[in-house]
């Protein structure tokens, strides 16, 4: 259940309303910076970058900060200099990336060896308590048609 909207069997499907965030691939560094020294209340890094940008999730948000921060905690209201030019670094890195759609997928694994997170870039935020593994090959995967003419994905 929505409070901007119905959502049940049979009603018409209306979309959400749009969220205010910038598009990485459209926007300037210069902007995101803007709209987290605009937001009206401190808050941790990670998490004015997540109010701000479409499409990052909570991992990369994490990871920005824990990047500018070296290791510690960001708030955005009391940002050192040298922490706002390696925010602004990593946001610029970060928007190279989906722009240029390079990156490399990384996944993260508990200590009881299994997969907590995944991402487009190397994570670590987590130090020594995880590990992630770039994965650069996939199974190869076919397409082939069945006698029912549905087409399956088929991996080796």
């Amino acid at each position: 259940m929505s409070s901007e909207r119905l959502v049940l069997p049979g009603l018409l499907y209306r979309l959400p309303p749009p969220q205010d965030k910038l598009s990485m691939l459209t926007c300037t560094v210069e902007e995101i910076m803007a709209r987290i020294d605009a937001l009206p209340r401190d808050m941790e890094l990670s998490k004015a970058l997540m109010s701000v940008l479409q499409g990052i999730s909570p991992i990369i948000a994490r990871e920005v900060e824990n990047s500018a921060g070296l290791g510690h905690e960001v708030y955005v209201k009391s940002m050192t200099p040298p922490q706002r030019r390696r925010t602004e670094m990593y946001v610029t890195t970060l928007m190279e990336t989906a722009k240029n759609v390079s990156g490399t997928p990384h996944i993260v694994i508990d200590p009881q060896n299994k997969p907590k997170d995944f991402a487009f870039m190397d994570i670590r935020q987590y130090g020594n308590a995880m590990t992630v593994s770039e994965k650069r090959a996939f199974p190869k995967c076919s397409t082939r048609s069945t006698p029912s003419a549905t087409r399956l994905s088929v991996c080796a």
